[in-house]
């Protein structure tokens, strides 16, 4: 087509063992097949409203030596979403930016073996990113988008083919998934995101790293790439180890198990939550830092973990040696399970709950409310468990006078004896 233009704006469109090279390419609302044995040449790619494009099979190849720009806002539609995939051997190349997201709601999915996108500037957008560009065509209303890239199957994602590769996460709701996305669909074999580094566009959003994948502990998921700037880690299932230089706003694990690799760290600045019941976090026998811990169920092990604002705890298994100067809290009904001798020196503070004691504590354990205080020498008893006492019971012990004292005192006699 020379300098003309290719525009799919309803239906479906293939390109069936074809070599087409054009200007343009454009999918706008219907869907666009680019079959095994196709050769595609072009400057550009621009995708929006409901559009669909399919790059699939081996020789299904794509190549653009310009912008490739997926999710271009034409309409005001509100809900408009664009697709594009990248399946079975096929290969999407871009000789500049991509970006995934600009206007709209865009996913791009690169999954099954051999199946590539190739990055030369080593650049890539999810989510609104050039304030420059108007994403209402021939008009000054801006419209911001969401990008969601999903690489799965051994799907591979390279950006550093000609130079150091960033990939850029901008919007709350844009996320790179390897695997699948969390709640949609079971996991997925995990694909591959060659970069160095993935991080944010600026520091008043928040994207998502996603893990939820089906690799094992015989085989883990590798994730080499440092996560920094304002962006979030979810982990939801598989096994997963981090070696990047993190520096990045938070880890939550909700399920599978994340490990650091021997090059991975965690974000001083950030916070680490392990909230499942068969979530773990494995530090691989290095220390780590982070701003605040959380652990509503699950394991932390084999480490040592500073935190700089406390420890808040309600379930789960702790094996890793805690240190600091800041206090664990324990609330919730359920059972904490401390083992090892733990070294951070503020207190134990018990406000609901069983604290399982395996090892040893620096101060005291203390129920606040009952006034009861522990000395560290119960290795092996369980703690005070509040929720044990009636409500009447409680209610007795917040009156002032004798018979509260005593029944105070009763109580606290009565646990020591049971340590």
């Amino acid at each position: 087509l020379g300098e003309g233009l290719l525009t799919v704006w309803g239906g479906t469109a293939n390109l069936l063992g074809n070599f087409l090279s054009a200007k343009s390419l454009g999918v706008m609302n219907g869907r666009l097949n680019i079959t095994p044995s196709t050769s595609v040449y072009v400057a550009e790619l621009g995708m929006a409203n409901d559009g669909i494009l399919s790059i699939s099979g081996p020789g299904a190849n794509v190549v653009f030596s310009d912008l490739v720009y997926l999710g271009v806002r034409v309409t005001e539609d509100p809900v408009a979403k664009a697709y594009a995939t990248v399946e079975n051997g096929g290969l999407l190349y871009a000789a500049s930016d991509v970006i995934v997201g600009g206007g709209i709601h865009t996913t791009l999915t690169v999954t099954g073996p051999g199946s590539t996108l190739t990055n030369e500037t080593g650049k890539m957008i999810l989510g609104e990113y050039d304030d420059s560009v108007y994403h209402l065509l021939e008009t000054d209303e801006r419209y911001f988008g969401t990008g969601v890239l999903v690489v799965a199957n051994e799907g591979v994602v390279n950006l550093n083919y000609n130079t150091s590769g960033t990939l850029y996460l901008s919007g709350s709701a844009s996320k790179l998934v390897i695997g699948s996305l969390p709640g949609e669909v079971a996991p997925t074999a995990p694909g591959y995101l060659i970069a160095d580094t993935v991080t944010s566009t600026t520091t008043s959003v928040q994207g998502a790293v996603i893990f939820h994948h089906t690799a094992t502990d015989s085989n883990p998921y590798l994730f080499s790439p440092a996560v920094t700037g304002d962006v979030s880690i979810e982990h939801h299932a598989g096994v997963t180890v981090l070696d990047g230089s993190n520096s990045n706003n938070g880890i939550t694990v909700y399920g599978g198990t994340l490990a650091l690799g021997p090059n991975g760290t965690l974000s001083e600045q950030g916070w680490l939550s392990i909230n499942g019941m068969d979530a773990a976090v494995y530090l691989n026998g290095k220390s780590a830092t982070v701003e605040e811990f959380y652990l509503f169920d699950g394991e932390l092990r084999n480490g040592t973990l500073k935190s700089k604002s406390g420890f808040y705890t309600e379930a789960g298994r702790i094996s890793a040696v805690l240190t600091g100067t800041v206090s664990l809290i324990k609330a919730g009904e359920r059972t904490l399970t401390l083992e090892g001798d733990q070294l951070y020196t503020g207190a134990t503070q018990i406000l609901g709950g069983w604290v399982e004691l395996k090892g040893s504590i620096v101060s005291d354990a203390t129920v606040p409310w009952l006034g009861v205080h522990h000395r560290r020498l119960y290795r092996g008893c369980r703690l005070p468990r509040v929720p044990q006492l009636r409500s009447g019971d409680c209610g007795r012990l917040r009156q002032p006078g004798q018979q509260a004292l005593q029944r105070r005192q009763d109580l606290s006699q009565q646990r020591c004896r049971q340590c």
